[in-house]
């Protein structure tokens, strides 16, 4: 999956620049508790428990993941890389939405990855779980998943420009956060509380990444 590899490079590349892992527990990131409802929700929309016996509900409960989500990442907008997922976020709520609450999925870009079990179940029933196969009718056709992840790298699979954006905001946050120079001012007025930090730690400014 492109996340994994997002986080992967996010946190090599602020070691890399001297960053600590530590650090990243002192991002003044609000609102904590509300990931894992935005993220149980996504979940279930997309479950096969909700899919087999009331698909209906699914863009139901995936609005209100999406809203939960984007609630949480305005509040701390404050923090590098979150537009980026906010970009993400929203360019995949787009796709979805305008498509009847599924996922667009190019067999092309799925053939590409090397599952075929896949392309088979797509051709033959036209959905698999929350993705669809993509036709001329559909909406938004370029933020659907069409870019693949050839089967000779880890976690083959495919990926749409929403995924995209949101693996760069992830690397952008993990890469600035480990270095203390994830947080940047607002002009409406103080981006977060300020944070403490080690005696002898000088939080770095993004130009240093």
């Amino acid at each position: 999956m492109i996340l994994f590899g997002s986080v992967a490079l996010g946190l090599l590349a602020g070691i890399l620049r001297g960053g600590r892992l530590d650090a990243l527990a002192r991002l003044p990131f609000r609102w904590l508790w509300l990931i894992p409802v935005g993220l149980v929700l996504r979940y279930l929309a997309f479950s096969d428990a909700l899919l087999s016996r009331a698909e209906w509900l699914s863009p139901v409960v995936y609005g209100a993941s999406v809203f939960v989500l984007a609630v949480i990442l305005v509040r701390n907008i404050a923090l590098m890389g979150t537009e980026f997922l906010l970009l993400g976020l929203a360019c995949n709520a787009l796709v979805i939405f305008s498509n009847g609450g599924h996922m667009p999925v190019a067999i092309d870009a799925i053939r590409a990855t090397g599952r075929q079990s896949l392309v088979d179940a797509l051709l033959t029933t036209g959905k698999v779980a929350h993705a669809i196969i993509m036709t001329n009718e559909t909406h938004f056709r370029w933020l659907g998943d069409i870019f693949p992840i050839p089967p000779q790298l880890p976690f083959p699979s495919v990926f749409s420009l929403g995924d995209l954006f949101t693996a760069v905001g992830v690397l952008i946050l993990l890469a600035l956060g480990t270095m203390d120079s994830a947080v940047r001012p607002l002009p409406w007025g103080r981006a977060h509380e300020s944070v403490t930090l080690p005696a002898g730690d000088v939080p770095r400014t993004s130009s240093q990444v």
